[in-house]
């Protein structure tokens, strides 16, 4: 497995890139919120990003969510015209800004 370097540096360029349109996960840390604090958080991030590849895990509220339904089109009635979609924290999603 090749090394993966967890920087400060790396860690605002992917906050910086946070889409801050999405919608909170269970942990109901909104992604705005992450965007307009950034600066003051990149260092306690960097940390706990560096945890899970120390120690091979995964932090409990990582793998937990919450299953919403967005309607998709035509009728409001119809349960076929909704998706599920899972509502994760945005923080163990800042890899895929």
């Amino acid at each position: 497995m090749p090394s993966i370097e967890i920087t400060e540096e790396n860690g605002l360029k992917k906050l910086n890139a946070i889409k801050t349109d999405k919608s909170p996960g269970p942990d109901q840390l909104h992604s705005r919120v992450l965007f307009e604090i950034k600066n003051e958080i990149v260092a306690p991030l960097t940390r706990l990003f560096k945890l899970p590849v120390e120690t091979a895990t995964l932090p409990y509220d990582w793998k937990i969510g919450e299953i919403t339904v967005i309607h998709k089109n035509g009728s409001k009635v119809n349960v076929s015209d909704y998706r599920p979609v899972l509502l994760t924290s945005v923080v163990c999603k800042i890899d895929d800004c």
